[in-house]
């Protein structure tokens, strides 16, 4: 297992200067991407019981869109 070279990264807190080196972990991370208003994403896998709504058709705040179901229990998505 080869050793990876980190670089020291300068970076200021309320006007002091410091530096450090990034951890393998942080370089690696996964970088924040905004949410896509149009998509629809669960953290939790489940089953569509239900579609409320039917392509084209407006929604507003805080309308059912579906129900998914998830151990064992019914999730209203808004």
């Amino acid at each position: 297992m080869s050793k990876q070279k980190h670089e020291l990264v300068d970076f200021a807190v309320t006007a002091r200067k410091y530096k450090t080196k990034l951890t393998k972990k942080f370089i690696n991370r996964k970088f924040y991407v905004d949410p896509n208003p149009f998509e629809i994403e669960s953290h939790i896998p489940g089953t569509i019981i239900s579609l409320k709504v039917k392509e084209g058709d407006s929604v507003k705040e805080g309308k059912v869109i579906l129900i998914l179901e998830a151990m064992k229990m019914m999730n209203k998505v808004l």
